[in-house]
């Protein structure tokens, strides 16, 4: 099987529109509708770093500095906080890893 892929807005996307993280943490659907952002506070070291590269300011650190999806109404499921995230806290998901994840917790 050969696939071609292609560079638009930062990610790579294959021929059949599913764009793919060339770090390897994830795939993301072309259709993001059926995507949301999952936050572990508890995994989350309060570095920033999601805070800071995420381009609609959605994010922000608690008073515990843990991490806190503030504005997801602004969330244009862009994928910059999965990729920066050193701590695997926050990630971009369809309902079906959300429900994997509830069920490993």
């Amino acid at each position: 099987m050969v696939f071609y892929l292609a560079k638009k807005q930062g990610f790579w996307y294959s021929q059949d529109g599913i764009s793919i993280c060339l770090y390897g943490r994830n795939i993301l659907a072309a259709n993001k509708k059926n995507m949301r952002i999952v936050t572990k506070p508890e995994w989350c070291k309060g570095c920033s770093i999601c805070v800071t590269f995420c381009p609609k300011q959605c994010l922000e650190l608690d008073n515990r500095d843990k991490i806190v999806f503030a504005r997801p109404d602004d969330c244009i499921k862009c994928g910059q906080c999965e990729m920066r995230c050193p701590d695997f806290a926050i990630f971009l998901a369809d309902e079906e890893r959300i429900r994997e994840s509830e069920k490993s917790e």
